[in-house]
Parts: structure tokens; C-alpha cells; sequence
């Protein structure tokens, strides 16, 4: 069937119509240009630490909560928060939020605010929608309000992902119903949704809304009503307020980061690396620093002698890193920029460190609440930042020593130069370039240089006359070893003719090794002096003088004032005297290196053996001692003579005495008593006899007999003397003991002053006998009483032990007296008894009349 023209037109028209009503009822499906504009963030900056800011001041009535800043700019007043000035209650501000009323952040946060906002009225539109926005589910993108208005009825719909962004512009209010709510999907973010408000915005009661309102004028909010996102009021017009009651208001904020490094994470001890942190801001609005960033260096890392510590930061503030401290510190005056077009914003601080020891060091900086490291207004990092920085010790550098063997040589003389090169390194050292010793002026390289090294490859090269020895480039130091470092040496003989004291030094750096430089220089001194002679000898005994038989020691002293040790080229032989012998023990020994002494008792030499050492000196000296005697009384001259001494220093020319005295022991002293005793009895007996003859018939004759006795006995007397030969001379007291301290008592004066005048008579007497050395011990015994001092009682004790020696008190001999008459045989004088008789008496006699006299 065919249609007429009017029907197939009427159809045609219909379907028309039909479009335009679909496309009127999903108005997303359409765009209003040609080309769909991708919607971009506006940039909050210094308003996006803000929950809520206005131009006319902020009133709450009851509870409501802010997590952000709360902050009004040019009125200050604030109302039904703690924390203000006014400081009422009950609504509050979590931390880290802050209060700002009419301050400098408050102003830079409305600025921010006006950029914004502006920013966000600027962008071309996606879609036109109607007014009435509840029941829709929209994409991301610019939608502008064809009605100059936007209400929300029930639920609105953003669908998009982390990173979408979505702008509402509208020239006049948004308002929304109570319970009316504004759901995000497919991972949106309420941070990226803005609306842009040509006057006023009104939340309803209960409602729940998501998005930032940049409004031109005021934000009123309905009780109960919740905001993730934030409100921002004043953008153009002075006269925008925030009302609240009893809502909750949370800025959407993505934790700032923390990052660090170090650019060489590897150093050697020493060295210096550069330490970067970075500080990463996700929001879309600055984040301020709240606190100072403190990044405390593991215990080793200090911050380097240069710090170049510097922040790209915003605001103002020097990093502060002190040369050796051990932390580093970005003020909390610095800023993180926000985010631009789905990138955080971001900024460093960077600082020189360095360490002294070899070792790995790990640098962290905190998460871990409340010890988070950054503190910001957008809140504290949520992970940790950790840089790890090695440090090693580095490749030890080649070193050098060197020296003089001997240090000091006569005039003319040779000493070797020994150079040595070591390596540290486990790997071998090999020259780079010549290493060459310039000698000071005055020393030369020897007539015969002996010159090599015992360097891996090495060239030395050292003329005689010349005044430099060198070691050609290409020469190897051996690598080190479990022992220690490789080492090999160069060495040259040198000589000079003027004394004095030559320096000779090698330079830092003279050494180039692909191993490194020496990184110090190294000297060495050669002294030269003029030439001394030939090594000399004396000689001596010790006691100079003994008794027959005695023991002294005799010493040789070998000198040698040669700047090098002179060795004996031939034995050294002293031959004693006659009557000099050497001791039955001998103890012979010497101090010379090397020598060996022969001396045989009872012989008459001794001899120290060619190869003994006199070392070198000023002068060096050693001796040669044996014990000898001498058995008979005399003096005797031991002679070295000329020529005797020879060593690899010349031999001497002159002779060396020495004289020993032997004497004869001292005689004991000796003790004579003369005992006198006289006694002279003298009896005389005259009898008379008368005898007449006999007769024949006639009686026996009478004899008559009348004795006359005179006896004369003088009484006994004993006389003793005992005579002393005293020892030689003794010190009498210490010198000064004669002269008593000055503060010393006059009978202490007194007293060593009799004390020193007695010993000094005694020493030069022929004889002291006993009462001599009794009278000085009581002198003696005095001086101690009255305290003298004790070194001088004790030396003046001495001399009286000598003096007195063998002295004793004599014994008394008293001879018998023979009896008055002899006795012949067995017989007796028949007159005996009365003779005795007699003589009694007249001695009684003799006696009283003596008594009587000396009586009268």
C-alpha cells in the first residue's frame, strides 16, 4: 500500500519530535559544542588547606566539626568555635587544622580563593543541563546551568575515576534539599568536583554533598547537613559569610609524601654526597608546613664542612644545616605546592653529609604517629622515606718512607739512601710517571752508587757526582698481603765532604701510582761531621791500692767518637806488670759488641779478640775488666803501649798507664804492760851465844840467844801501760761537722768543738791508749745526749772504731812475794817461828805509827 504525501510527512515529523524529547530527557549524551573540553581542576593553593573560609566572618550554632582549617579575611569575627577569640563553643577544629581570623594565611587563602574561583567561571562548557540535577548520573566534564541556577532533588550521580574532574558553573545559587545527597562512583574524588556559585549556595538539612562550593557571595548550611569537601565563601564579593549548624565539614585531602636519596649512595670515607628530600602534595591546594621537617642523620653522617643546603620549596625560610651537626631542618614557614592536572605538587630540600667511617648508614624519616616526620596542612605523611648511603674505605694510596743508613758520617765517608714504597692495596701499584729524589746540596751520589730496587720492573737510575737518583715510571709495588703491605725499596750509596745537617725530602705527590698518590711528603736527615780520629783507650785500677794479696779491679775503656762503630782489626793484649797477676778469679767480661775476653789466673794477660765493637758516639764507649792481685808490696805501672788498639777507624798512637800500689797489711796494735813490784823484807837476827865449856862432871851449858829482827818491806806498786799503734789517718767527721748549725745549743757547741779537737789530737798522737778511747767515747755519748745529729755522732763513732781498734784495759800482773827466810830441805830454822813472830810485830808496829801520824 502506498502512503500519501501528508502521511509520509506527518511520520517524518514525528520522528523528529521524538529525537528532540529523548535528547531533552539525557541531556549528558549531548554536548554543547562540537568537541567535549576536558574539565581542569581550578588551582585552591593557599584556600585548600581550608574547610571553611568567608569574606564577612563564620557563625556556627551547635557541635559542628571541621577537619581543615577555619579561617575569615577581612572580618575576623568567628562565632561558636573554640579555639577563636571569642572562643565559645561548642564547634571545634581537629587537628592540624588551624584558626585563622583576619591574618596573613587567611588572606592568601581568599586570594586563592578569588583565582579559583575565577579560574573555574573561565572554562568553556562540556553540557548545558537543566537546572534540576537530582536523578542524574553525569560524567566528567564542564556543565553550565541554562537557567543561571542548579538544585539537587534526591540523589546526584558522578561517575568517573581517580583523576576525573568536574566544574558545575552557575551565575546565580545552588541549592539542595533536605536529605539530598551527591554520591561519587568508579573511584571519583570529592576534591575534583567544584562548583562554581554566582551568589549563594544553600545545603539543605541532612543533606550529604561532596564537591568544593567557590561561591561569590555566602554558604548557608541546614542543620545536621554533611560536607566532604569544602566551603569557601567570598570569592569576589566582601560581603560573603559562612553559617553552620551542626555539620560536619571534612576538606578532602590526600596525605602529603615523602621521598629521599642520596645522589651518590655510595662514597668512600670522607667523601660527600648530596642528600634530596622530597616533599609531594597529591591535593590540588598548597599544603603548609606546620611544624619544621627535621631530618636527623644516622649517628656517622654529619652534615659535609660546605653544606650547600637549599629548598625549592615555597615561602620563606633558610634551610638551616650546620658544617658537622647532625640533623638538618626546613622551617615551617616553607609550602608544598598543590597538584596541576592530576600530577602532585611537589618540592625539595637538599644538603651536602659526608662520614668519617667506612660503613652503611640507613636515614629514616617517620611515619609513625604521633612522630610523623611532615606535618602539614593537608596532614602528616603516611609513609616512611628511607635512603640508605655506603661508605668504604678508599683504595689506600702507595706511601713512602726513607732513610739514612748510618744518620751520620764523617767527612768523606758513604751512607746509603733507602727509599721505600709500600702498597695498602690488594691490587699492585704500578708508577705512573718517574719517581725521582733530588738530593739536598751538598750530598752527592757516590763514586761507586751501588744503585737498585727491588720494585717489580724498576729502572734506577743514579750517576756518580749527580745529585738525584730516580725510579722509572712503569715500576711495580707489589699488591698487599695477609702479612701487610707490599713493599720494594730503592737504594744508592751518597757521600759529602762539608759537615753539617743535609734534609732530604720527597714531596706529596711524588709518588703516582695508578693506585693513587703519597699523600704526605717524607724526610730524612744525613748528618755529616768532621772527621774524629782514631778510637782511643785509658785505663785504671780500682782500689788504686790493696794489700799484699788483695784484689783490684782493672778496667779498660776503648772510646770512639766516630760518627759509625769501629770494629778491632787485630786482639787487643795488655800485659801486667811483673809481680802483677791476674786474680784467682778472674771475672773478666766486656761491654764491647762482639768481644770476647781471654784471661787466665795466674797468668799476666789479658786480651780482648779482633771483631770487638766500640760503638759509634759522642764518644761511644765499652770497657774490658778483669780482677788481678799482686802478692808482695810495691808500685807497680801497668803501660798499653802505642799502636796497641787497631780498628776499622784508625789505630791509636799513644800509650794508656795506670799504676796499682800494693803494700804490706798494717801490724795489729800491740799492748804493754810493766808490772813493778818491789819488795825488800830484810830480817837480821844477831844471836849471842855464851857458851862455857863443859866439864867433866859439870851440867850442860846455857845458851842464850837474843835475837834482833828488822824487816823493811815497800809496799807493792803496779804500773801498766799499754801502747797502740793506730791505723792511718781516718776522716774525723763530714765536712762542716766543726761547725755546728747556728741555731744549735752552746753546750751542743761546745761539745763538737772538744769532740773535734780530741780526734784531731788522737789522729796525729805517737800512742792513744785506753783512757784516750774512753774519754772519747764520753765526748761521744755527750753529743748524742744533747741531740747532735745523727750523720755526725755516726761518722764521729768511726773515726773512734778506728783510732781505738784492738785497745783494751791492761791486766795487772802482781809478782809473789818470797817468803822471808829460804827454806833448806825439809828441815827448819829453829828460830823461824820466832824470827816471823817478831817481824809481825814490828810491821804492827810500823803500821799504827803510821796511822797516827796521818791522823795528826
Amino acid at each position: 500500500m502506498i502512503l500519501p504525501r501528508w502521511a509520509f510527512r506527518a511520520v517524518f515529523a514525528a520522528i523528529i519530535v521524538g529525537a528532540v524529547l529523548v535528547a531533552s530527557a539525557f541531556p549528558g549524551s549531548w554536548k554543547a559544542t562540537g568537541v567535549q573540553a576536558a574539565a581542569i581542576a581550578p588551582p585552591l593553593d593557599s584556600a585548600g588547606s581550608f574547610a571553611v573560609i568567608a569574606a564577612a566572618g563564620v557563625t556556627n550554632t551547635g557541635p559542628t566539626e571541621l577537619s581543615g582549617d577555619l579561617g575569615t579575611h577581612p572580618t575576623p569575627a568567628i562565632t561558636g568555635f573554640f579555639g577563636t577569640t571569642a572562643n565559645d563553643g561548642p564547634g571545634f577544629v581537629n587537628a592540624p587544622g588551624e584558626v585563622h581570623q583576619a591574618d596573613a594565611i587567611a588572606l592568601a587563602a581568599r586570594n586563592s580563593l578569588n583565582s579559583a574561583y575565577l579560574n573555574a567561571a573561565g572554562q568553556a562548557a562540556d553540557f548545558t543541563v537543566v537546572t534540576a540535577l537530582g536523578g542524574q548520573n553525569l560524567a566528567p566534564g564542564v556543565y553550565n546551568s541554562a537557567s543561571g541556577t542548579f538544585g539537587i532533588t534526591g540523589t546526584l550521580t558522578l561517575n568517573g575515576g581517580p583523576n576525573d574532574v568536574w566544574v558545575f558553573k552557575t551565575a546565580s545559587t545552588l541549592i539542595t534539599a533536605g536529605s539530598s545527597v551527591v554520591t561519587l562512583t568508579g573511584g571519583a574524588q570529592p576534591g575534583n568536583v567544584y562548583w562554581q556559585v554566582g551568589s549563594d549556595a544553600t545545603l539543605g538539612a541532612s543533606s550529604t554533598f561532596r564537591g568544593n562550593i567557590l561561591a561569590n557571595r555566602s554558604i548557608f548550611l541546614g542543620s545536621g547537613a554533611l560536607v566532604t569537601g569544602r566551603l569557601l565563601a567570598g570569592a569576589v564579593d566582601a560581603t560573603g559569610a559562612v553559617t553552620l549548624n551542626s555539620n560536619f565539614i571534612s576538606a578532602p585531602f590526600v596525605n602529603p609524601t615523602l621521598a629521599k636519596g642520596f645522589l651518590s649512595a655510595s662514597i668512600t670515607t670522607g667523601g660527600v654526597s648530596v642528600l634530596t628530600i622530597t616533599l609531594g602534595n597529591p591535593n590540588p591546594n598548597i599544603a603548609r608546613l606546620t611544624v619544621p621537617l627535621v631530618d636527623t642523620l644516622p649517628a656517622g653522617v654529619v652534615v659535609a664542612p660546605v653544606p650547600a643546603a637549599s629548598t625549592t620549596c615555597g615561602g620563606s625560610g633558610a634551610v638551616v644545616a650546620v658544617a658537622g651537626a647532625g640533623s638538618v631542618t626546613l622551617p615551617a614557614t616553607r609550602t608544598i605546592p598543590g597538584g596541576l592536572g592530576g600530577l602532585a605538587g611537589s618540592c625539595t630540600m637538599t644538603v651536602s653529609v659526608t662520614a668519617a667511617l667506612a660503613g652503611t648508614y640507613t636515614n629514616t624519616l617517620s611515619n609513625q604517629p604521633p612522630l610523623e616526620a611532615l606535618k602539614t596542612s593537608n596532614g602528616p605523611n603516611s609513609r616512611a622515606a628511607v635512603a640508605t648511603l655506603t661508605v668504604v674505605a678508599p683504595p689506600a694510596a702507595p706511601t713512602l718512607a726513607k732513610g739514612f743508613i748510618p744518620a751520620s758520617i764523617n767527612a768523606g765517608a758513604v751512607s746509603t739512601l733507602t727509599i721505600v714504597l709500600s702498597n695498602a692495596s690488594p691490587t699492585a701499584a704500578t708508577l705512573t710517571a718517574a719517581l725521582t729524589d733530588s738530593l739536598p746540596a751538598g750530598v752527592v751520589i757516590n763514586s761507586t752508587p751501588n744503585a737498585s730496587t727491588t720494585c717489580g720492573a724498576g729502572v734506577v737510575t743514579a750517576v756518580a757526582g749527580a745529585a738525584t737518583v730516580t725510579l722509572a715510571g712503569g715500576a711495580v709495588i707489589p699488591a698487599a698481603g695477609v702479612g701487610g703491605p707490599g713493599t720494594c725499596s730503592v737504594i744508592v750509596r751518597v757521600t759529602g765532604g762539608l759537615a753539617g745537617s743535609y734534609v732530604n725530602t720527597l714531596a706529596a705527590g711524588a709518588l703516582q701510582t695508578s693506585n693513587g698518590n703519597n699523600a704526605a711528603p717524607v724526610s730524612a736527615t744525613l748528618t755529616i761531621v768532621p772527621a774524629a780520629g782514631p778510637p782511643t783507650t785509658a785505663k785504671g785500677f780500682l782500689p788504686i791500692s790493696i794489700t799484699e794479696g788483695g784484689t783490684s779491679t782493672l778496667t779498660i775503656v776503648l772510646s770512639n767518637a766516630n760518627p759509625t762503630a769501629a770494629t778491632l782489626t787485630a786482639a787487643l793484649t795488655d800485659n801486667l806488670p811483673a809481680g802483677v797477676f791476674i786474680n784467682a778469679t778472674p771475672n773478666a767480661s766486656t761491654t764491647c759488641g762482639a768481644g770476647v775476653v781471654t784471661a787466665v789466673a795466674g797468668s799476666a794477660t789479658v786480651t780482648l779478640a779482633g771483631g770487638a765493637v766500640i760503638p759509634a758516639g759522642t764518644p761511644g764507649t765499652c770497657t774490658v775488666t778483669v780482677n788481678v792481685t799482686g802478692p808482695l808490696a810495691g808500685v807497680y805501672v801497668n803501660t798499653l803501649p802505642p799502636l796497641s788498639l787497631k780498628t776499622s777507624n784508625g789505630t791509636y798512637d799513644f800509650a794508656a798507664t795506670a799504676t796499682l800500689t800494693v803494700v804490706a797489711p798494717p801490724a795489729a796494735p800491740t799492748a804493754t804492760a810493766t808490772p813493778t813490784a818491789t819488795a825488800t823484807p830484810t830480817a837480821t837476827a844477831t844471836p849471842t851465844v855464851t857458851a862455857t865449856p863443859i866439864q867433866d862432871g859439870e851440867a850442860t851449858p846455857t845458851v842464850t840467844a837474843t835475837p834482833t829482827a828488822t824487816a823493811t818491806a815497800t809496799s807493792i806498786a803496779e804500773t801498766a801501760t799499754a801502747v797502740a799503734t793506730p791505723p792511718p789517718p781516718t776522716p774525723v767527721l763530714p765536712p762542716g761537722t766543726g761547725t755546728p748549725p747556728a741555731d744549735s745549743s752552746p753546750a751542743y757547741v761546745s761539745t763538737l768543738q772538744r769532740l773535734q779537737g780530741f780526734l784531731a789530737q788522737l789522729q796525729n798522737a805517737n800512742e792513744v791508749t785506753f783512757d784516750d778511747c774512753d774519754q772519747l767515747k764520753g765526748l761521744i755519748q755527750l753529743a748524742s745526749a744533747q741531740q747532735a745529729p745523727a750523720s755526725m755522732i755516726d761518722s764521729a763513732q768511726k773515726a773512734a772504731d778506728a783510732l781505738c781498734v784492738g785497745i783494751t784495759r791492761p791486766a795487772v800482773t802482781v809478782p809473789q812475794v818470797p817468803s822471808a827466810l829460804p827454806r833448806t830441805g825439809d828441815d827448819s830454822l829453829p828460830w823461824a817461828g820466832p824470827f816471823a813472830l817478831l817481824l809481825g810485830a814490828l810491821l804492827l808496829t810500823m803500821g799504827l805509827a803510821i796511822q797516827r801520824a796521818r791522823r795528826s
